[in-house]
């Protein structure tokens, strides 16, 4: 509600010529003091909120006898005070709450012989005009309270939109939201309409979709009696505080924009660091490091950065390349490859095989599919429907391995065969490169080649 104080509320109670004001819901204290300075004097303002975000010792030493707070819930409080002039309601965001909030109000103002205070309503839009919000859930009877759960929210466009709430994420996933939007009895605006619709006098109700939408509810009597609150109420819909609205809407946008760019690229770069701790303790911690291990990184850090999509291949081959493939996907919580290995089986049972350096660094599950050298031309490897990287260690015939699986390698994929300094290797390396692909074979100190598929 802060945003629209300069724009919306603060010309609008001032118009109304308020005096007794009541705040329900002042989280931070920023309309608190607000409202203390708009006031003047002669005012009184309640502040009602069980659990606020500000010291509210802080306005009494300010503002001395016009300022009493209330370390309380509204429904305990309202009956307890005199008829108000201004009624701002940003408390517990359910229907229960807000409807039984303005029927105190009434109520109080019915007693008195005086009309319904000008009313002030936030979140009348999405997420929680048509959703109930629960701080409390054990404060609203079980007859009024929705079935809910501490979930985020989902956002569909459209003109059937609906909400869902998530297993993870999702906008507001620390509250207790409501499980279903729409319906009776369900969230801030439904509590609105139910409240007018039972009223016995006519009451004007103006929203402003900006900022969650804020509803400025009078009865049609008291702006009729006060031309100052008749000319605010028609102030609010001229094309002038129209245009300064989506002004102040782009505003927050853009703020709110930054604002996550600023949160997203500190927590990239925080997690960045912390994957390469994590990949330079694993590379000085593998018992067999391959290599060509810094052209092996090389590949799947271009692979991440240009989102080349298909699992990992290692075929023959003794080293920890394996290790290291499942390693960076962990590290950089990438989750969609696997990495495939078709090796044979270690003639030393007792030998510090595959399978347990990979347990040894949490990193044997199920995206690990080890397999025999000679399932490779069995139905796993037609598992494999396209591949981002493909590694041919020594041991590997690379012909038979390029033959079977180099057309699954996506465009901008890598291939990387060991021991290929000269001899038939080479020449059956350099023999698929000339038949299949214009890329050019980049020789590693290692004596393995290297090359990027283009087409």
């Amino acid at each position: 509600m802060y945003p629209l104080w300069n724009r919306v509320i603060a010309p609008t109670i001032h118009a109304a010529g308020a005096r007794r004001v009541v705040e329900i819901g002042a989280l931070r204290g920023e309309t608190t003091v607000k409202l203390l300075d708009l006031l003047g004097p002669s005012s009184e303002l309640h502040v009602i909120d069980p659990v606020p975000q500000f010291d509210p010792t802080e306005p009494e030493r300010r503002f001395a006898g016009r300022y009493c707070f209330h370390r309380d819930t509204s429904h305990n409080v309202l009956p307890k005070l005199p008829v108000v002039d201004a009624a701002l309601i940003d408390g517990d965001h359910n229907w229960y709450t807000v409807y039984n909030e303005l029927k105190l109000l009434a109520a109080t103002a019915r007693r008195a012989g005086s009309p319904l205070p000008l009313l002030f309503l936030h979140d009348v839009g999405w997420p929680y005009g048509r959703r109930d919000l629960y701080y409390e859930p054990e404060r609203i009877p079980e007859e009024y309270r929705q079935p809910y759960a501490m979930k985020g929210l989902r956002v569909r466009r459209g003109p059937n939109r609906r909400t869902d709430l998530l297993e993870r994420g999702g906008f507001n996933p620390k509250m207790n939201n409501a499980e279903h939007e729409g319906g009776p009895r369900n969230g801030v605006m439904t509590a609105l309409e139910d409240f007018v619709a039972e009223h016995d006098r006519e009451v004007r109700v103006l929203v402003l979709p900006i900022y969650f939408s804020l509803a400025i509810v009078a009865e049609e009597e008291r702006i009729a009696s006060s031309p100052r609150l008749a000319r605010a109420f028609e102030r609010l819909e001229t094309p002038e505080v129209l245009r300064g609205l989506l002004e102040l809407s782009e505003r927050l946008r853009i703020k709110e924009v930054h604002w996550g760019q600023v949160v997203f690229y500190t927590w990239q770069d925080r997690l960045e660091r912390t994957a390469r701790r994590y990949l330079n303790l694993l590379k000085a911690d593998l018992v067999v490091p391959p290599p060509d291990l810094e052209r092996l990184e090389a590949c799947l850090e271009t692979i991440r950065a240009e989102k080349v999509e298909g699992d990992l291949v290692q075929c023959g081959g003794a080293d920890d390349a394996p290790v290291f493939m499942r390693g960076f996907l962990q590290a950089h919580a990438i989750s969609s490859p696997n990495v495939w290995v078709f090796q044979p089986p270690s003639p030393d049972p007792s030998s510090d095989g595959l399978m347990e350096r990979l347990r040894r660094f949490e990193l044997l599950d199920e995206r690990v599919k080890l397999l025999g050298s000679g399932d490779l031309t069995a139905s796993p490897g037609s598992q494999i429907s396209k591949l981002s990287l493909l590694r041919v260690g020594a041991g590997a015939d690379p012909r038979e391995v390029l033959e079977r699986l180099y057309d699954r390698l996506a465009t901008g994929g890598f291939v990387i065969v060991d021991n290929c300094a000269n001899g038939a290797r080479r020449r059956d390396v350099e023999r698929l490169i000339v038949e299949r692909t214009a890329a050019d074979l980049e020789p590693l100190e290692s004596g393995a080649v290297c090359w990027r598929r283009v087409s």
